[in-house]
């Protein structure tokens, strides 16, 4: 039976009647409080959302929040696809593919230059209807395994029990480094010298998000449901690194987890101490492993590998895909995906070693979920 909807923008009293629906999608979901900070306190800008509508009632949902992007020199701002859904008793009526499609021409209509997003890999083929570049690369999760008895006995498959035999610890490499003149601090908030290291390391780097104090206090310290520990290598009072950190339970198992990392690659050995640092932090606090998840050749993963962390066997089940907005009327469609299937060729910005992502960028935390069933 097909039911009447209408499609409109996301207008201030929508909060709550959005959050029903994501939470009848979801079967979880959180609170206004979350609502207002990822989308109304997002320092990169207002967020666009699309709904749909069926007697006063949203009954789908789909919106973008800004990223202030680095891509190459140019410093621009992208998008981040947010809880694309559709009530169970509207689907198969073409009410996703209408939102994402509203949402895409708004992108390009506000000068959101470029999308990145994650998807499930199962759910590539139908996301590349939307995104022009299409699939960039795969998410690698590392682990490091601190108590290999209980994590293999509460969690691990005998498919994953296999290879990680293989990979027992006395088999890993660790090094742990030497200490040099800076010490290793633990602060509640991100500070101006932050602005500074992003301002000499971002170069280092051709497309990642722009990790300014004011997005990391966003993105971490001013979360309204998950606590982070910030860890910084400091000389004479400078910023050299920090790494945000995390904890997650599944099931009877305590895992930790690297969010976010960033420092100087030099003689100082800055991104060691602090994944050294890390493990010994999660170590006191009874984790039975360490994980961090990143992008496909991110300059970063030597780093891991040295401290002992592997590829999780199980690793591919993110995906990185990217999409060119452009500026248009929707009657311009087939020009507008002509002008996109040009720039989708760019050598640049397809070449999965010149992203650098992790699980921060992942904002799994902001509950990411799709809801593709249309």
């Amino acid at each position: 039976m097909t039911l009447s909807w209408t499609l409109r923008r996301f207008r201030p009293g929508d909060e709550r009647g959005t959050i029903e629906l994501l939470r009848a999608v979801f079967g979880k979901w959180y609170s206004l409080e979350y609502w207002k900070w990822e989308y109304a306190e997002n320092p990169a800008g207002s967020p666009i959302i699309w709904l749909a509508e069926s007697n006063g009632i949203v009954i789908g949902h789909y919106s973008v929040i800004p990223i202030r992007m680095k891509v190459g020199s140019v410093h621009t701002t992208g998008s981040f696809p947010l809880h694309a859904a559709t009530h169970p008793d509207y689907r198969g009526q073409g009410i996703l593919s209408s939102l994402m499609n509203k949402c895409c021409l708004d992108e390009g209509n506000n000068g959101l230059a470029f999308r990145y997003g994650f998807s499930n890999t199962n759910l590539g083929p139908t996301y590349k209807r939307y995104e022009r570049l299409g699939h960039i690369c795969f998410m690698n999760r590392m682990i490091r395994v601190l108590d290999w008895r209980s994590l293999l006995a509460g969690y691990l498959r005998h498919r994953f029990l296999t290879k990680a035999t293989a990979l027992s610890p006395q088999r890993m490499r660790r090094i742990e480094p030497t200490r040099g003149d800076f010490t290793i601090e633990v602060l509640s908030r991100f500070d101006e010298r932050f602005d500074e290291l992003w301002q000499h390391i971002s170069r280092n780097f051709r497309i990642i998000a722009e990790r300014d104090r004011e997005y990391l206090n966003w993105r971490y310290t001013s979360h309204p449901e998950q606590e982070y520990t910030i860890c910084t290598v400091e000389e004479s009072h400078r910023i050299l690194g920090y790494s945000v950190l995390s904890e997650e339970r599944w099931h009877n198992l305590r895992f930790g987890r690297i969010v976010d990392l960033l420092g100087f690659q030099d003689r100082r050995n800055v991104l060691d101490h602090l994944v050294h640092w890390a493990v010994e932090f999660f170590k006191e606090k009874g984790a039975h492993a360490v994980t961090c998840t990143m992008s496909e050749e991110h300059p970063y993963t030597p780093v891991l590998r040295k401290a002992g962390f592997i590829t999780h066997p199980r690793h591919m089940n993110r995906a990185l895909y990217a999409a060119i907005n452009l500026r248009g009327l929707a009657t311009d469609e087939r020009e507008i995906y002509t002008q996109a299937l040009r720039l989708s060729q760019s050598h640049f910005l397809r070449k999965r070693s010149n992203w650098s992502m992790m699980q921060g960028d992942l904002c799994e935390d902001f509950h990411e979920g799709f809801s593709i069933i249309d």
